[in-house]
Order: C-alpha cells, then sequence, then structure tokens
C-alpha cells in the first residue's frame, strides 16, 4: 500500500472493498480473491499481542530516500504502530496511530510487514506444532506465497531454527476417498459445459453423490476431497473436514452438525478427515462468522449446504466400512500374533480345518474391534483364547454334519480331529 492508501483502504474499520471500483473483489497484483466484508481482520492480531507495527511499500516508482537517508528510485513507504491499549482509551478524540521511524522512505520492492509484540502470556509452542497449525489454516500449496517460522531463541545453525510451513498432510486410509473436481476430457482438460463430478478412489465418476448441491435453481460447487484417516486421528487439528473459502479455512466440522447416534457414527468420528473447498461462502453474501471459525449454519444456503454435507459423509462411511475392517484386521494380526498361536495350540497337518476355523472366527471378531480395543493386551488375549477354544467345537461340528451325509463313520471322522 502507499501512505495515501492506509487511511480509506486499511485503517478504516468497516470499509467494503468489493463496491470499491479502485480495488474489486481480486487482489491488485496476484489477482487472488479476498475474504470478508467487514472491515475488521485488521484487528485480529491484537488477540494475541498488544502492539501490531505495519511497514508497506506500494505504488509506482518515485524518486525519494532510502532508510539511510540516501537519494533513490524506489516505492513510497508508510511505516506505523497501532497500540491496543490506547485505541481502547476511554476518550472521545480519534486514535493516531504512532508513526514509525521509516515513514516516508523508499524501498526497493512493493510488499507489506506485520510485526507483532508485546505478547499476551500464553503457552508458546514448539516450531514444528506452530508450523502444523498454521498448515492447518493456510496449508494451501501455492507458488504465489509462503509462510516462514524463525525461533529466535535458537542460533542459525540449529536445525530447528527456522522452517516453511508447508501443506497440512494426512495420511489417508486406502480405498476411502472421494475426490470432487471439475470433469475432464482425455486430453486433461475441464469439458464444456464445465461440470462438476464426484470420483471415487478408483477415479471413476460416483452417481450416488454430487460435488455440490442446487438450491433455488442455483448450482453450488464444492470441490476438494474426503476420506478416512489411516489412523484416528489424535489431536483436534487433524479431526474432521476443514472447510475452506477463496483460499482461507472458513470452518473445521466433524460430521455437518449431523445429530448423534446414526450407524458408524464412532468410526466416522474417528477418522473422517477432508479438505473441501466453497467460495461461494463469501461471493453474494458472506456465510462465515465474523471470527472466521466456522458458517452460519442457520442460513438457508447454510442448511443446504449441512444437508449435503451430511449426505456424504454417510455414504463414505458406508464406502469405507470393508477398508476399515481391513485395517481393523490388520492392527489385530499385528497386536495378537493370532497366526503364531494358532499354529502352536493346532500344529498337526490333520488340525489344518481346525486352523482355519480359529483364524476365521478370530478374524471375525478382530476386524470389528475399536482401536482402543485393541490397544488393551487382555482384551486381545481374550479373543485369542475365545478363538482357540470355539474353533474345535465348530470343526467338529462340522465334521459330523458332513458325515451325516456320507458314509464314513462318525467315530473315525472325531477321531482324526482330536489326535
Amino acid at each position: 500500500m502507499t501512505p495515501d492508501q492506509i487511511n480509506p483502504f486499511y485503517l478504516r474499520v468497516g470499509a467494503e472493498r468489493r463496491d470499491d471500483p479502485q480495488r474489486g473483489d481480486v487482489s491488485k497484483k496476484l489477482k487472488r480473491k479476498v475474504m470478508g466484508r467487514k472491515g475488521v481482520g485488521k484487528l485480529a492480531p491484537f488477540g494475541i499481542c498488544q502492539k501490531i507495527e505495519v511497514l508497506t511499500s506500494g505504488g509506482e516508482l518515485v524518486d525519494g530516500r532510502d532508510e539511510n537517508g540516501n537519494k533513490k528510485k524506489g516505492y513510497l513507504t508508510a511505516n506505523f504502530i497501532l497500540d491496543r491499549n490506547k485505541i481502547l482509551d476511554e476518550t472521545e478524540r480519534d486514535y493516531p496511530p504512532q508513526v514509525g521511524p521509516l515513514d516516508g522512505i523508499v524501498r526497493n520492492k512493493t510488499g507489506t510487514l506485520l510485526k507483532l509484540t508485546v505478547f499476551s502470556h500464553r503457552h508458546v509452542p514448539t516450531i514444528d506444532e506452530l508450523a502444523r497449525q498454521l498448515a492447518q489454516r493456510f496449508g494451501i500449496q501455492s507458488d504465489k506465497w509462503k509462510i516462514v517460522l524463525i525461533d529466535s531463541e535458537k542460533t542459525e545453525r540449529d536445525s530447528k531454527y527456522s522452517c516453511i510451513v508447508g501443506a497440512f498432510d494426512i495420511n489417508k486410509m486406502e480405498n476411502t476417498e472421494i475426490r470432487f473436481d471439475i470433469e475432464k476430457g482425455t486430453d486433461g482438460k475441464a469439458k464444456k459445459p464445465v461440470v462438476y463430478r464426484a470420483f471415487g478412489s478408483d477415479g471413476n465418476i460416483l452417481t450416488d453423490v454430487e460435488a455440490g448441491f442446487t438450491y433455488e435453481n442455483h448450482f453450488y460447487p464444492v470441490s476438494g476431497w474426503i476420506a478416512y484417516a489411516k489412523e484416528p486421528y489424535k489431536d483436534a487439528l487433524m479431526a474432521g473436514v476443514r472447510i475452506y473459502c477463496r483460499g482461507k479455512i472458513a470452518a473445521q466440522t466433524n460430521i455437518f452438525n449431523r445429530k448423534a447416534g446414526f450407524t458408524g457414527e464412532y468410526d466416522i468420528r474417528s477418522y473422517l478427515v477432508g479438505e473441501l473447498h466453497a467460495d461461494w461462502l463469501d461471493e453474494d453474501e458472506d456465510l462465515i462468522q465474523t471470527d472466521r471459525r466456522d458458517i452460519l449454519w442457520s442460513h438457508e444456503l447454510g442448511q443446504q449446504f449441512e444437508t449435503w454435507g451430511q449426505s456424504v459423509v454417510l455414504r463414505i462411511g458406508k464406502g469405507a466400512r470393508n477398508p476399515l475392517k481391513k485395517k481393523t484386521w490388520e492392527l489385530f494380526q499385528e497386536a495378537s500374533r493370532i497366526e503364531d498361536k494358532i499354529l502352536k495350540a493346532f500344529p498337526s497337518p490333520d488340525q489344518e480345518p481346525i486352523r482355519e476355523k480359529a483364524l476365521e472366527f478370530a478374524k471375525l471378531v478382530g476386524k470389528n474391534m475399536r482401536p482402543e480395543e485393541i490397544k488393551d493386551p487382555e482384551h486381545v488375549e481374550a479373543i485369542v483364547d475365545l478363538s482357540l477354544s470355539f474353533a474345535p467345537h465348530v470343526t467338529l461340528d462340522s465334521k459330523l454334519r458332513e458325515a451325516a451325509d456320507t458314509e464314513d463313520s462318525p467315530l473315525g471322522v472325531i477321531t482324526g480331529i482330536l489326535t
């Protein structure tokens, strides 16, 4: 920004930039869609600190002086400091920000630097934790911008001195993803007219779920993906589906506010993850709460989005049932060492039918266990013992039924099983 733009465009609370012919709906240089309508986002840093210093340069190249007083061409700079305590003073006078030492100089590049100081006392995360938290909110890959973290308490030689915030990566369970995207032709380009589709993990179009919804004869597209996580998530950052609008997070929801008590609820709450994009949340109307932490679900359009989301949640829960059971069975096999114990209990070649029944029974129970049950050694051992005890009886019953339909001697069948 130039100094002349600071008052009308930045410091003025409640300015609606989209109705301003000078600025419009996208950023001037990179044409990114802007977000928000109330003009209060600039005050958000006051939630964690007392002072905000702004150093911003813009406009066209002009003749001026740099920070050392030397004549040069550059971009005119504004430098000022906002003080939360002074803004909140009980006075009728207008609040004038403190002018910074670099105000009026020229700099080599355009751009804006925000410096936050006098932080409120609170827990300070490690650089890795903070990077993950920021990735959750801003982790959309782009070549237009980046976030760099620097730990001022470490030296540059320390491996944890700095890091670049990357994408918010989640390991997805195989064969559980539903992706929402524009349908493309064989040339990789969008088909005409542009149609949004839902795709399964195999890349095929799904016919029982849409990539958005229709309300009052207008289609509201949704892009992104929903899937099951490879492991039950252990922190709130991973929980549920992140919803972005114009490249910024607008909400995070576990099951689109669906009431408790539906089939598969536990698994969905433990595994459901996703990243959805819905730019229309902030187009004709602003459906995002003032604190930018959730959507106005009570709005008519918000209710339609909620209904669509709930249907998708149930659809992915149904589709992920088999992959989830497969994953649970693998965890049970690893925790119980069931194959080794079955072979040890029934080592004879003639006991192959018993081994098969024991494994079949263990799989039937094991694949339906919950993760915390698999972590309980006593519970796992009880399932193993039950499988070993149950298998001979089931095998004997099966063999006797077979013998009844043949001319074999039942006594001979029993002897063969028990020896």
